[in-house]
């Protein structure tokens, strides 16, 4: 335990976004936001704990299961599963069948546990001009093979190779925009989009955009969808700053616009209409081939103040109050 008066330090880049957006004890995330706010607008730390009471079993259960969830948002874009691999051995839902098949007729495919909501344990395999790629790296059909045949319970799902603004502003990682929904209690439990913010990759995340290794996450402004400054952490120094540049490419991250963006609040509030029980989650959203993807929600999402605190916004403090969490 820090000893009073000291600053703890963040064991993650995310860590340090959360304490920042708190300001709990980091004179260092001052900067970070407008000075002269009211502290009691941020979600206070037990807050966190409390907020994973919000959603039932059954909204935990679609989210995690990745079969489920496909299967239930068939009418959103969700990519496609193509096959399972179960103790080693691969099942395929329809023909082709076998590894070199399905290589040929989709030219890759991601690898992700049917039972998660993160990216641990996922690998995107590519077939780039002949060469075959595992996460980037070259590889060869007899590695892949022997990859296969170490998994189980595992899903073999349509790779989405993201392309147009988000694939210039860094083009090494699926880069997924997360809207938060949630439901306001003084309006019959209405749903609506609470925050929205996009995750990009970086030098040091790999083929994902996780933030707490190192990648660049910016805010969109809900009624423009046009991207503000982004907040990213220092490889040098471990504290967080802002930039208008994505840090690696250079490319602009402010004031770039999401393509669809109202069309798509417009499909994920009629989603959380029609399935009530996604009380509080937090959509991931990857555009490619001209259309937004659907590729997995997080239930009760932790939450990013960097840009905005929560509770300054009357809906948002509505449901936290409603729910117990403030």
């Amino acid at each position: 335990m820090a000893r009073p008066g000291s600053t703890k330090h963040p064991r993650s880049p995310l860590e340090l976004l959360r304490a920042v957006s708190r300001q709990r004890k980091l004179s260092l995330g001052q900067h970070l936001t407008t000075l002269g706010r009211d502290h009691s607008a941020y979600l206070p730390d037990a807050a966190l704990r409390k907020a994973t009471r919000i959603n039932g079993p059954f909204c935990q259960g679609v989210l995690s299961d990745r079969l489920l969830f496909t299967a239930m948002l068939r009418d959103f874009r969700v990519p496609e599963v193509f096959a399972l691999i179960e103790r080693g051995q691969l099942h395929a839902r329809h023909a082709p069948g076998t590894l070199t098949e399905l290589l040929e007729a989709h030219g890759g495919f991601v690898l992700k546990p049917a039972v998660s909501r993160s990216g641990k344990g996922s690998f995107n395999v590519a077939l780039e001009c002949g060469e075959l790629l595992v996460n980037g790296q070259p590889s060869s059909l007899k590695a892949l093979g022997h990859l296969f045949s170490q998994l189980s319970g595992y899903l073999v799902g349509e790779r989405i190779a993201q392309d147009g603004y988000a694939h210039a502003i860094f083009p090494g990682s699926a880069n997924s925009v997360r809207v938060v929904t949630m439901q306001d209690p003084g309006d019959d439990h209405r749903p609506f989009i609470g925050v929205a913010f996009h995750r990009f990759g970086s030098k040091t995340t790999g083929p994902v955009d996780n933030v707490s290794r190192g990648g660049v996450i910016a805010n969109i402004d809900l009624t423009t969808g046009v991207m503000g400054s982004a907040i990213t952490v220092s490889r040098e120094t471990g504290e967080p700053y802002r930039c208008s540049h994505h840090p690696d490419t250079a490319v602009a991250i402010k004031g770039q616009s999401i393509p669809g963006w109202a069309p798509l609040q417009a499909r994920l509030l009629e989603l959380v209409t029609a399935y009530p029980f996604f009380r509080y989650v937090g959509w991931n959203v990857i555009f490619a081939r001209g259309e937004a993807w659907l590729v997995g929600g997080e239930p009760n999402p932790s939450p990013v103040e960097v840009f905005h605190p929560y509770l300054e916004n009357p809906k948002i403090r509505r449901f936290f109050e409603y729910y117990g969490v403030v």
